[in-house]
């Protein structure tokens, strides 16, 4: 065996070399639509979040509303102001 005649590897070898490819490649192509499912999850989750925070936005301003009650104007205003900061 020269430089100039270098030997083939074995036809089990070459064949080994692709199934072992064939595996990894698959694996990352099942991987990729594990994380684009987990990404689509997460936009559903900022879609709750905003939801929720328009709902905080609409209570703060429903509670500003009662500041103009007597004895109850004060207490209010507290919460008011913690559920604005939220």
């Amino acid at each position: 065996m020269s430089l100039a005649y270098p030997s083939s590897p074995s036809g089990r070898l070459v064949r080994f070399l692709d199934v072992a490819i064939i595996l990894w490649t698959a694996s990352w192509v099942i991987l990729g639509f594990v994380v684009a499912g987990e990404v689509r999850g997460l936009t559903q989750l900022s879609d709750t979040v905003v939801a929720g925070g328009k709902v905080l936005k609409a209570t703060g301003r429903e509670l500003s509303a009662l500041e103009q009650v007597p004895f109850v104007g004060d207490p209010i205003r507290a919460v008011e102001g913690e559920v604005n900061r939220a």
